[in-house]
């Protein structure tokens, strides 16, 4: 997350998984059950809250400004999923250079969020070290990451069985391009 501020990926999704959480700090689960090739469960492993680390209106209001990081004026707009609010942060941080100071033109991006931003159901994380990209003048955590992760929580959300809000639901952008060029005629 930035300059002089050292996280591993874990921690990043555990912080956002706390927001989304409503304040409690969660054990992380990378595993939910284990199931026998009979299909029978063998073993469940169910979220466990900590603690309390935040206030539930200091979660709210920390929810609502991320929810401005994927609108259309914030700095992750291409990690918008249609139907879904999503609240989210990007990252974007020069790599250090070995022999001192930082490298030039090498950055680590990403992106972090959660979905839907009211009732949170996925919490998710891309990070990208060093990405190739066309414009490397624009590799940035939303311009970049961002992308990955819309596809991700779409992915996500139909797994989940998350049902989209209808007034959510964009046109894509070949349907805003046609439908702004027929209104010009």
């Amino acid at each position: 997350m930035g300059h002089e501020v050292g996280v591993t990926p874990l921690q990043m999704t555990v912080a956002m998984a706390t927001i989304a959480n409503g304040g409690k700090l969660i054990t992380p689960r990378i595993v939910k059950s284990v199931t026998a090739a009979d299909g029978k469960t063998i073993a469940e492993f169910t979220p466990q809250p900590v603690r309390q680390v935040i206030s539930l209106q200091t979660a709210q209001q920390l929810s609502n400004a991320l929810r401005g990081v994927v609108s259309d004026r914030g700095t992750a707009a291409a990690a918008a999923v249609a139907g879904f609010t999503i609240a989210g942060k990007t990252g974007t941080a020069q790599k250090v250079d070995p022999h001192g100071g930082y490298e030039h033109g090498k950055y680590v991006v990403s992106f972090t969020g959660f979905l839907p931003a009211d009732h949170p159901e996925f919490v998710g994380l891309v990070v990208l070290d060093d990405a190739k990209t066309s414009k490397p003048e624009q590799n940035y955590g939303g311009l970049i990451a961002g992308p990955i992760f819309a596809r991700i929580a779409e992915k996500a959300a139909r797994y989940l069985d998350l049902e989209p809000h209808p007034e959510l639901i964009k046109p894509t952008a070949a349907g805003r391009v046609a439908s702004t060029l027929a209104s010009r005629r």
